[in-house]
């Protein structure tokens, strides 16, 4: 009789004990969550919510706040730099544009993630993106996100309804804009960004290359040189004299010129593999191609190189489940989403091949002809200043303050005084 009580007593105590482990164990879950702030850009906002979602899934221990910062990468990037300097651990992980790296890492405001990357996940990614990650250690300080390149997008529908094909040098793109543009009320020939700010250095580089100029001899920024004044002045041109582009484009950055094409206003857009993702959906869907930059007659197209680098604060008071999140960021799942929902080059080879990818973006196919012909700007001490410079004379150039031969001999003598005082 004894043991007939005993043994429901001993089933209840079982029982209280199972579920009292079940509490306990959530309980220590809860308390082990750890939080860290991951900063985006507006523009990424949607598919950096679907990247943090599946992250969370696979790490119930770990939540993200999403921070946005601003538009301009200029912004972004002061923003950035008065965190990193001030110590402030409010910044966990962050993106950051490829020339960053080399400022960053020089100052020790970035972790090194070498340990974290076996020498066969570092063969996975594009070279190129990968080299932009390393410092002059050798080690690694950041996992690459998306590359990029510069590509001119057009009107298919436009050119092929005209008996077109598409532009392939400077002149090209003149007679075809001017053709079209006279012939359609309201619809001007090309637009790009113009504003004064770092797109503006990509863009000028474009035309610079395309001529077979530089901004760069021996190890140090130059300026003058007459293919880089036919490249500015070919840039004014387009703008007071040929007039197919809007003279409103010196306040364009990306999004400014994206929607202009977008809403059919014109005919050619400079911008980058964004934009793909962005048509998508939209009346334009089926009417728009893209093709490498038009370059000048005796001389190849060239793009200006980007991309993004996933980085993490050294100063952070989460490293482990900020290096875990910058993995997965840069990893197979994350760039997927990215290049399927934004159109962003992935910086991992395989996905190249990836059947998901291609379909949301055939034009993929053309960006290998683009990324062999794309050029880095100038990995040198001292760019982001140097590129401050540049800004500010060739956007007076462009709105007829000064001329583009009188702007490159200013930007020269700004530049030595700034490269002899590094000396």
């Amino acid at each position: 009789m004894k043991n007939k009580i005993m043994i429901p007593i001993l089933i209840m105590v079982i029982g209280l004990l199972i579920l009292f482990s079940f509490l306990l164990y959530s309980f220590l879950q809860r308390r082990e969550v750890t939080r860290i702030n991951l900063f985006s850009s507006p523009l990424d906002i949607d598919t950096t919510i679907k990247q943090t979602k599946l992250f969370e899934e696979r790490n119930p221990n770990i939540r993200i706040n999403i921070i946005t910062v601003p538009q301009d990468t200029d912004e972004q990037h002061d923003f950035f730099v008065k965190q990193l300097s001030s110590k402030s651990p409010t910044v966990d992980v962050f993106s950051g544009d490829v020339v960053w790296p080399a400022e960053f890492i020089s100052n020790k405001w970035i972790l090194p993630v070498t340990d974290y990357l076996s020498k066969e996940e570092q063969e996975k990614y594009l070279k190129g993106p990968m080299n932009s990650c390393r410092g002059d250690d050798g080690e690694i300080y950041c996992i690459p996100s998306f590359t990029d390149a510069g590509v001119l997008y057009y009107r298919k529908d436009l050119l092929e309804e005209n008996g077109l094909n598409p532009p392939k040098t400077w002149d090209n793109l003149l007679k075809i804009s001017s053709q079209l543009s006279s012939k359609y009320k309201d619809l001007k020939g090309f637009v790009f960004q113009a504003d004064s700010y770092e797109g503006l250095i990509c863009n000028f580089l474009e035309y610079v290359w395309g001529n077979n100029g530089s901004i760069q001899k021996e190890g140090k920024f130059v300026a003058v040189s007459p293919q880089n004044e036919e490249a500015l002045q070919f840039m004014v041109d387009i703008i007071h004299e040929y007039k197919i582009t809007p003279p409103e484009v010196t306040l364009f950055q990306e999004e400014e010129s994206r929607k202009y094409f977008q809403d059919g206003k014109s005919v050619f857009l400079r911008n980058w593999p964004y934009v793909w993702g962005k048509i998508k959906g939209t009346e334009l869907e089926g009417k728009v191609e893209v093709i490498p930059m038009v370059h000048n007659n005796n001389s190849e197209s060239a793009a200006t190189l980007g991309g993004w680098n996933i980085m993490i604060n050294r100063f952070t008071d989460s490293p482990e489940a900020s290096i875990k999140l910058a993995k997965f960021l840069g990893g197979w799942e994350a760039q997927k989403i990215k290049a399927i929902n934004n159109g962003n080059l992935p910086t991992l080879k395989d996905l190249y091949g990836d059947e998901e990818v291609l379909k949301a973006n055939p034009f993929f196919s053309v960006m290998y002809d683009v990324l062999i012909h794309a050029q880095s700007r100038p990995i040198l001490k001292g760019y982001r200043e140097v590129s401050t410079i540049f800004q500010k004379y060739i956007h007076q150039a462009l709105t007829l303050k000064i001329s583009p031969k009188i702007a490159l001999e200013i930007i020269q003598k700004e530049i030595d005084i700034f490269q002899a005082k590094k000396q």
